[in-house]
């Protein structure tokens, strides 16, 4: 009975994030320079559809329009009742899902990744800038990155007996980490929360971000993982001949 408890705890802890990660931010704005200057922010929460928004409005001068309360950008709370039901019926199914998968150890490894991945894409997030700077948190997501991921991944599978299980997690972290680093971006505040904001295609996720990058780390953390399974391996036949 704890048992399945815990897992029902830990499968809405991991629903959550998912809702969170699906978080969305968008912008609107419109200027004359020098005269006036209006920007619109609206955060969206819901997965996969986001049934519910709320709007912000800044403007600084006298714009020569008012928008209307049925605009789409019109600040306040905007809840869209039929995506809700669409929302909920999401949510459970994810719930049954994330369940089910804590059950065997193949899907509670495949979890795990996934959570290595999200961790990795807010430190990456974190610890940079688009005026290329770097901070102290830019060496910690490189470690993470480097070492620390390659590592969880070999403590997770030492008890798999070949190396594509482990290959196979360390690429479901490495395509989730990007998604969550962009995630984490559109909350700084040069993207988001100014009056002279970029516009926000700019964040738009790329062919070369989202699959080449994460492909090219593969190619080079696969040397250290399979490094420390070979080390294992050596470990496990040296004592096997004693």
């Amino acid at each position: 009975m704890n048992q399945w408890r815990h897992g029902a705890i830990l499968a809405f802890l991991l629903v959550m994030l998912v809702e969170v990660l699906w978080v969305g931010i968008d912008t609107e704005r419109d200027s004359k320079p020098v005269v006036w200057q209006w920007v619109a922010t609206k955060v969206s929460v819901g997965f996969p559809v986001n049934f519910v928004s709320v709007t912000t409005f800044e403007s600084r001068g006298q714009p020569l329009f008012v928008i209307g309360a049925d605009d789409p950008w019109a600040p306040g709370v905007r809840i869209l009742w039929g995506w809700f039901l669409v929302d909920l019926l999401a949510a459970v199914a994810l719930f049954i899902a994330i369940s089910h998968l804590l059950l065997h150890k193949t899907g509670l490894l495949f979890i795990k990744a996934c959570i290595f991945g999200v961790v990795g894409g807010v430190l990456m997030s974190l610890g940079s800038s688009d005026a290329g700077g770097w901070n102290w948190l830019t060496w910690v997501f490189l470690v993470f990155l480097f070492a620390g991921i390659p590592g969880l991944i070999y403590i997770n599978t030492k008890h798999l007996t070949r190396n594509l299980g482990a290959l196979a997690l360390l690429a479901v972290s490495l395509l989730v980490l990007p998604w969550a680093c962009r995630w984490g971006d559109q909350f700084k505040t040069e993207n988001r929360f100014t009056m002279s904001h970029r516009s926000k295609t700019t964040l738009t996720p790329t062919l070369q971000q989202m699959v080449v990058q994460p492909l090219a780390c593969w190619t080079v953390l696969i040397i250290p993982l399979l490094l420390m399974r070979k080390i294992q391996e050596s470990v496990v036949r040296s004592q096997q001949s004693e």
